[in-house]
């Protein structure tokens, strides 16, 4: 049986295919970006947003979720279906498993000390907004914050929040939060990765803390003041 020259570069082609990993067979599809989403916890719902970034082909990222401390992504392993990280904490790690289901969807587990729990929410892919919006959430934190929280806080069932952020001129973020009716306090840390900002300060009742996933003008996130979490939500305007 004679064998052309065309079928042999074509075995040849199949054979290296087959000899390569499935990732780069699948061409593993985007997986930068924003992942907005809600752990079911033995406690109740905790939200957690996870920024992942890709530079020079090396991931790294950040998860911040409700009353805990922003954490860092160690790695991470993406594939044509969805990705897998791993995520530093002080006592263990934190595994975290997520599937690409329909539109922006996104699901999956959450590994934290032996438990798994389901999680579900959205993803926005790294440089998916465009003109202002996407100053707004890609360079920096600087500007105003006009907030309030959607459930009770201090008493309060809106409790009005309002935050400016600017930068010194060593390039040093500052600010303050504040409410009408209880003053303003200092924020001695500001951080943002992605397009989230978090702000950490102090007032006289304890620590707060103030987590806010960022789009275009709009804000959203989370409030810690001492013992009490609210969620919150309003307008940011850039400077």
């Amino acid at each position: 049986m004679r064998v052309s020259f065309r079928q042999i570069g074509l075995a040849t082609v199949v054979a290296v295919l087959a000899m390569l990993p499935r990732t780069m067979q699948a061409q593993a599809r985007q997986v930068a970006g924003t992942y907005t989403t809600n752990v079911s916890t033995p406690q109740g719902a905790l939200k957690a947003v996870i920024v992942l970034k890709l530079e020079n082909g090396v991931y790294s990222g950040t998860l911040s979720a409700d009353g805990f401390p922003t954490m860092p992504v160690s790695s991470a392993t993406p594939s044509d279906s969805g990705v897998k990280l791993q995520v530093d904490t002080p006592d263990g790690g934190v595994a975290v498993a997520m599937k690409f289901g329909a539109g922006d969807k996104v699901t999956g587990t959450l590994n934290y000390q032996g438990a798994d729990m389901m999680l579900d929410g959205t993803f926005a892919p790294a440089g998916g907004m465009t003109g202002a919006s996407a100053a707004a959430t890609a360079t920096s934190p600087v500007g105003s914050y006009e907030l309030k929280t959607s459930e009770p806080l201090m008493g309060d069932p809106a409790f009005a929040v309002a935050c400016t952020v600017t930068k010194s001129a060593s390039g040093v973020f500052e600010g303050s939060c504040g409410n009408p009716d209880r003053g303003d306090a200092p924020v001695s840390s500001v951080t943002m990765a992605g397009n989230v900002v978090t702000m950490v300060g102090d007032t006289p009742v304890g620590p707060f803390r103030v987590v806010l996933n960022i789009a275009g003008s709009d804000a959203e996130g989370t409030i810690t003041i001492g013992s009490e979490v609210a969620k919150l939500k309003g307008r940011f305007t850039a400077k």
